[in-house]
């Protein structure tokens, strides 16, 4: 599960970090986005089905959870790719959402 919420606990983090100004924060923070799936990638690439025996990048609430992970460390990052992530996974999942709902 810890893989999947990552994000969560990232934002826990920098709140946290914000109020404190504690530098190992920072650096607990990029130990758990690169432990956790590669939600950037995943989003981006449709790659949701890629893990064919693990269901945790595929179940609807991780996915729902994992949405603000690359967008949240992106404050940390700085790359556009982790801020672009978002409407990259919206694009992929939105279609998907439309044909379950006819």
């Amino acid at each position: 599960m810890g893989k999947s919420a990552a994000g969560d606990e990232i934002d826990t983090i920098f709140w946290l970090y914000n109020r404190s100004g504690e530098e190992s924060l920072l650096q607990l923070a990029d130990l758990l986005y690169a432990q956790a799936y590669p939600w950037r990638e995943i989003f981006a690439d449709n790659l949701f089905l890629h893990y064919p025996d693990d269901f945790h990048p595929k179940h609807a609430v991780n996915v729902a959870q994992a949405l603000r992970a690359p967008v949240v460390y992106w404050q940390r990052s700085q790359l556009q790719a982790d801020r672009d992530s978002f409407q990259a996974a919206l694009s992929h999942l939105a279609p998907t959402m439309e044909r379950r709902l006819e």
